[in-house]
Order: C-alpha cells, then structure tokens, then sequence
C-alpha cells in the first residue's frame, strides 16, 4: 500500500514511540446488571485511555525525535490541517490529534503499545474529511470532582443588546463596554437580554479567542 508523506510521517513516529511510550494503568466502569432488581458497577480495561495518558505523559521523550518534528512540519503545511488548531483549537493541533489517533489505533499487549497501520491511515483520512468538511460541532465533557464551582451573576439594563464576536470586529461596535466571556456570568434572565446578535467573524481562522461586549442599546 502506497502511503502519502504525511501517513508516512505518523507510521514512522508512532513506531518510534513504542518503546518510549508507557501505557498508564487505567480502568472505566460499567454498569453490570446482577438480578432481577440489582445491578452494580464492575470496572473493565480502558486501553484507550492507558495509551492516551501515557502519550501526555511521556510527550519529553518523543517529542525531540527528528521524525516528530518532519511529521509536526508536515501537518502544519498541510492544505486541510493547517486550519484544523483554528477551528478545534488544542484538539486540532498536532499533538492533540496524534495523542488521539494513537489511542484509536493502539493496543496493549503484554505492558507494551502497539500500533495498527491500516488502522492509523483510516483514523488519519478521518480527521481529514473531518476539518474538511463545511460545518461540524464540537461536543466537549469535563468532570471535575471534590471542587466546588460558582458563578457570579452579570445585571443589565432592560434595553441591552448581546454581541459576540472576535477582537477584530467587536471595536467596530461603539459604545460598549468589553469584557472577556469568562468574566461575564450566565444569570441572565430571558426578559433581559432582548436581543442577541452575532457579528461576521473574518478572523475566526486566525484562532482569535471570542470576545463578549455587553451595553445599553440605542
């Protein structure tokens, strides 16, 4: 089978990556039905997480090989994956997706990681219809236990207009007072905010963090 340079590039880093590259014991529970009315949680094996953790955990090792920088050059040059860190952020950069298609494509056999070729490849040409195509969503799940959260509330006037956007375009809005989102909390009430707009986003590309601007509307 005839590879490209870029499949080429991950087949040969990955390889090298093995014997760098420790899985992190790890297990997930799964809900096991007992009797009639009783069931209980067993843990069972997370291959994929073991090999995900051991690739963060291990970046040091491999990250200064030659062919992870050829592969790194590669995909940044890329006609489709060059955009990808601007439209997934982290989860498109290159390690992001290379953690992740090692933990798609690898195994654990006997303590040691191994990779499927044919299974790098088809991951691989994935991701690539995936930031090739027109729109897609990103669904992102964060558990955080023994820390507790808050928010604080954010009060506007009854007349208020919502604006969101980017740094390049939301100076362009006179007469607002500008804030980043994570500064803005979510208790705003339904009869408040009257109206919401979302402004053209030209720079989105660029990888430019969204901006929130709230303020009295004419």
């Amino acid at each position: 089978m005839v590879h490209t340079a870029l499949e080429a590039a991950f087949l040969r880093l990955l390889a090298e990556c093995c014997g760098r590259v420790s899985p992190v014991r790890r297990h997930k529970f799964k809900w096991v039905h007992v009797r009639k009315n009783q069931g209980e949680l067993r843990p069972i094996r997370d291959d994929a997480g073991a090999i995900l953790l051991g690739m963060v955990m291990a970046e040091g090792r491999y990250r200064g090989l030659p062919s992870y920088q050829a592969c790194k050059d590669l995909y940044d040059n890329d006609e489709v994956f060059k955009y990808a860190a601007s439209l997934a952020g982290h989860w498109g950069q290159f390690n992001g997706s290379l953690c992740d298609i090692a933990a798609k494509a690898g195994t654990i056999r006997h303590g040691r990681i191994r990779f499927d070729q044919a299974r790098v490849v088809n991951i691989l040409d994935n991701l690539r219809e995936h930031y090739a195509s027109s729109s897609f969503n990103y669904q992102c799940v964060a558990r955080i236990y023994g820390i507790g959260l808050g928010r604080s509330p954010c009060c506007a006037q009854t007349r208020s207009r919502l604006f969101q956007g980017c740094d390049s375009v939301l100076p362009a809005v006179s007469g607002m007072a500008f804030g980043r989102l994570g500064e803005v909390g979510a208790d705003f009430e339904p009869e408040v905010v009257r109206e919401t707009e979302h402004l053209p986003d030209p720079a989105s590309r660029a990888g430019l963090n969204p901006r929130v601007a709230c303020g009295s509307s004419s």
